[in-house]
Order: structure tokens, then C-alpha cells, then sequence
């Protein structure tokens, strides 16, 4: 019974581990100049948000296009072989590079703001905060 408890115990630490979030807290200038500055800095994060979600959907429609070439492609060789259907095609899409895309360009996003948030004056505050299940 107490190993049983202490390998419960083990699996929801390590579960864990990996739960640690960051929480980032913008303290802003104290000067109107400063604070005109981050609202600068806002819009441009807003710009390049919207920029990410246009790539990430021209990624979409560029991967299920080629994805629907191949599946035209396999159809045509397995009727000219008289070969069964095996997939659909859901099976050659792969979406995942528009994923990675899509995270990397919303890091970026932030990147920039939070550097230009402090080039005007203002400050963050970056804490880890615990997920689901840790301690």
C-alpha cells in the first residue's frame, strides 16, 4: 500500500513538471509620453498578431491543397492498379508545420512588445505560476 501511495505521489510531482506556466506583469511608465508610447506598441502587437493568423490560414490553405493533390493522386493510382481504397483524405493532411509556424510568430509578437514596452519606460514583472496539479 505505501508504495502504491508513493508512486502516486512520484507521478503527480514529475506529472508536473511541466505544468509551470509564467505570468508576465506590465507595469507601465509614469509619464503620459510613456504611456502614448506602449499604446504605440500595443497596436503594433495587434498588427502582428493579425499578421500570424493570415500566415498561419494561407498555411492551411497551401497544405490542404497539396494535401488534396496527393489524395487525387493516390485515387488515380489505385483505380489504374484496381487496388482497394485505404484512405481518405484526412489522411494526407498534415497541418502541423502551420502549427509550429503559427507559435513561433506569436512569440515573436510578444517579444517585440514586451521590448518595446520597456523602451517606453515601463517595466515587466515575469513570475512562474503553477499549472493543474502542482504544488
Amino acid at each position: 500500500m505505501r508504495l502504491t501511495t508513493y508512486i502516486f505521489c512520484l507521478f503527480i510531482l514529475f506529472g508536473c513538471e511541466n505544468s509551470q506556466a509564467i505570468n508576465d506583469s506590465y507595469i507601465p511608465p509614469d509619464t503620459p509620453g510613456g504611456h502614448l508610447c506602449i499604446n504605440q506598441c500595443g497596436l503594433a502587437r495587434n498588427y502582428c498578431l493579425k499578421s500570424c493568423d493570415l500566415n498561419q490560414h494561407a498555411c492551411f490553405e497551401e497544405k490542404q491543397s497539396q494535401s488534396l493533390e496527393e489524395y487525387d493522386q493516390y485515387m488515380s493510382k489505385q483505380y489504374s492498379q484496381q487496388q482497394p481504397i485505404a484512405h481518405i483524405l484526412h489522411d494526407f493532411e498534415d497541418t502541423s508545420p502551420c502549427e509550429h509556424i503559427q507559435k513561433n510568430c506569436m512569440n515573436e509578437c510578444k517579444e517585440h512588445y514586451q521590448s518595446c514596452y520597456k523602451d517606453c519606460g515601463g517595466s515587466i514583472l515575469t513570475t512562474p505560476s503553477c499549472g493543474f496539479l502542482c504544488f
